[in-house]
């Protein structure tokens, strides 16, 4: 089994232990733990970006602080986590 699928049963069976050994879900059940499982995902993907030194060979000194805040921008508004913010 991979560790994403791993993670995410061990979060499951901490979170929803009760519902975990049910044998009938509601639909409104089961939209609550979809969209807590969406949540949950997103908040646990963290993006690291290159550092503007690494950068340099690829750009213009003028620009690599921009490229960075696009990048970053972008990251943000897909709902993931730049490390180190």
């Amino acid at each position: 089994m991979d560790k994403s699928r791993e993670q995410f049963l061990e979060w499951f069976s901490k979170e929803y232990e009760e519902v975990n050994n049910s044998t009938e879900l509601s639909a409104q059940v089961i939209k609550m733990i979809a969209s807590a499982a969406w949540q949950a995902s997103r908040a646990a993907v963290e993006i690291e970006l290159p550092s503007e030194l690494s950068l340099k060979k690829f750009a213009c000194s003028d620009c690599i602080g921009a490229v960075l805040e696009a990048v970053e921008n972008h990251v943000l508004a897909a709902g993931l986590k730049v490390k180190g913010e």
